[in-house]
């Protein structure tokens, strides 16, 4: 009786989970609906806005749309509802996809926002929602301070994978690169993160954070489980997703072992995929063909392009064509190094 009550509980948890993931999604989809509206549909929806300014759905909508829409007048509009969301609805999940403002290209509209996440944090010191709002804000123009609001929310919040996420993440580049303390924080998110939908996200870094901080065994042990995933998924984004990533890093701990030759079948198998949301967009991983373009194989460099270019929608004639000229000339291409 006790045992049947317990994986009633278990199930039940799964499927809340899967609902909050599933709503969580629906919300994100807003501003990529947004972008497909007619200026016509736009102009409605911010007149209705007058009347009903809470309507976070609409704004949204309209963010999307200008942010896909750019000139002069449209990013103005753009960064005023973006503005009004952050000081209107700080907590809302909206504010990561939707209210990121460059300090660099829009200085004045960044300084009232820094203001405006200033006043909420001074007013809610310990609101977890807020302080991992206001982290992703300052996660790349303050990494300091975006450092201490994680660590807070950490504290308030211990058993949310996020914070732990968004350190790993903080912790792999920029001014507070440090590989052994991200793949700690990955770990720790992975670790909170089982039996959630979201589990396999922090997998399939995890090959290449422990590769980073010099785990080699590790980082073999978690490629070895990723490509386990990836072999019993069904066809698809995520499976493409996942080998990539496993053989990616099966790769590159190849190459610490001096076997070039099993390295370059790691690479084309890497790319041997359907592709995904991701690969298609921002592209495929390039460390290996880069370290295996420093060891002067250019050809499956060459080779591994061709089979990218089938998803990557950045590869095309002209751009391989570019590309290819740089790679035989000695020079591995920069578009290269963001790409995933």
């Amino acid at each position: 009786m006790f045992l049947r009550r317990f994986i009633e509980l278990i199930q039940n948890s799964q499927e809340q989970q899967l609902e909050k993931a599933k709503a969580k999604l629906q919300l994100h989809m807003w501003p990529i609906a947004g972008a497909k509206l007619t200026q016509e549909e736009v102009i409605r929806l911010e007149d209705s806005l007058k009347t009903n300014p809470k309507d976070l759905r609409a704004r949204t909508l309209v963010v999307g749309y200008l942010q896909s829409n750019r000139n002069e007048d449209n990013n103005q509009r753009c960064l005023q509802h973006q503005l009004w969301i952050i000081e209107h609805e700080p907590r809302s999940e909206l504010v990561n996809s939707v209210c990121g403002i460059n300090d660099i290209l829009c200085p004045d509209a960044y300084k009232t926002a820094t203001q405006l996440w200033s006043e909420h944090l001074k007013k809610n010191p310990k609101d977890p929602d807020i302080l991992k709002n206001a982290a992703s804000y300052f996660f790349l123009s303050d990494e300091s301070l975006a450092e201490e609001l994680l660590t807070r929310g950490k504290a308030l919040r211990p058993k949310d994978p996020d914070w732990s996420d968004k350190l790993a993440r903080l912790h792999r580049s920029g001014k507070l690169k440090d590989a052994a303390r991200a793949l700690k924080e990955l770990e720790e998110s992975y670790k909170l993160q089982r039996g959630r939908p979201a589990e396999l996200s922090s997998l399939e870094d995890l090959p290449l954070y422990a590769f980073e901080a010099g785990e080699f065994a590790l980082a073999k042990k978690y490629a070895n489980k990723l490509l386990a995933w990836a072999k019993e998924a069904k066809d698809g984004a995520d499976k493409s997703q996942y080998l990539h990533r496993a053989f990616t890093a099966l790769g590159l701990l190849e190459l610490q072992n001096k076997n070039t030759s099993t390295a370059k079948e790691y690479l084309l198998k890497s790319a041997a995929v359907t592709g995904s949301p991701v690969l298609n967009s921002f592209g495929p991983n390039f460390l290996l063909a880069k370290e295996l373009f420093n060891l002067n194989e250019k050809e499956i460099v060459l080779e591994y392009l061709k089979l990218c270019s089938k998803f990557w929608y950045r590869a095309d004639k002209t751009n391989v064509e570019k590309w290819t000229t740089q790679i035989m000339s000695g020079e591995f291409p920069e578009e290269f190094s963001t790409c995933c």
